[in-house]
C-alpha cells in the first residue's frame, strides 16, 4: 500500500551499473489495481490470476477486491485453502480446488528473484460443484 496515494503498489526497482558497479538503483512504483486492470483486458475469457506475495499476500488478483488479502484467512480445510498450501509449498505445479461453487484448475510458478507465487486458473466444464 502506497503512503502517499493510498493505492496498492509495488515497488520495481533495477540496480543501475558501470564498468566499475553498481553506481545506483533506478525504481518506480507499480499500481497494482491498474496493473490488473491491464491483465484482466488482455486475458480471455474466463481465466482468472493471482500473485501470492512472500508475506502470503494477494499482491496481485484479476478481483482487485483481493489484493492485499492475507492467504491464510482462506480455510485451509477448504479445497481453495488446500489448494493454496500446495501453491505456497511447492516451485511449480498444478492445483485443482472450489471457489464460489465453482471448480478450477490452476498452474502455478514461483518466481526465482520475488519469491512470489503466480497462478492462471480455470473453471473446469460442466462443473456445479459447491465450496466444501
Amino acid at each position: 500500500m502506497s503512503h502517499a496515494t493510498g493505492k496498492n503498489a509495488a515497488i520495481v526497482a533495477v540496480p543501475v551499473r558501470n564498468q566499475q558497479g553498481v553506481t545506483g538503483v533506478a525504481g518506480a512504483s507499480l499500481y497494482l489495481d491498474t496493473l490488473t486492470d491491464t491483465l484482466r483486458s488482455e486475458m480471455p475469457g474466463p481465466y482468472i490470476f493471482y500473485a501470492i506475495d512472500t508475506e502470503s499476500k494477494f499482491a496481485l488478483h484479476s478481483d482487485k477486491g483481493q489484493i492485499s488479502r492475507n492467504v491464510t484467512t482462506i480455510g485451509p480445510e477448504t479445497s481453495f485453502g488446500r489448494a493454496i498450501g500446495t501453491i505456497r509449498s511447492q516451485e511449480s505445479g498444478t492445483a485443482e480446488y472450489d471457489d464460489g461453487g465453482v471448480h478450477y484448475m490452476a498452474r502455478f510458478r514461483s518466481d526465482p528473484l520475488t519469491g512470489w507465487r503466480f497462478v492462471v486458473a480455470w473453471p473446469q466444464a460442466g462443473n456445479s460443484t459447491t465450496v466444501s
